[in-house]
């Protein structure tokens, strides 16, 4: 599945835009997309990266 993922970059305030593989597994969702991994930590949809 194709998905999108749009935020401020904490601390710079760059906007980020990004569209990758949107993983769904065991509850968590999960965000890949250019070497960069990002999961959705909690109810209101704000991600974080690692």
């Amino acid at each position: 599945m194709l998905g999108a993922a749009e935020g401020v970059a904490p601390g710079h305030g760059d906007r980020v835009t990004r569209v990758g593989r949107l993983l769904v597994s065991e509850g968590v969702r999960r965000f890949e997309a250019d070497g960069v991994d990002l999961r959705v930590i909690d109810p209101g949809g704000m991600l974080g990266a690692a």
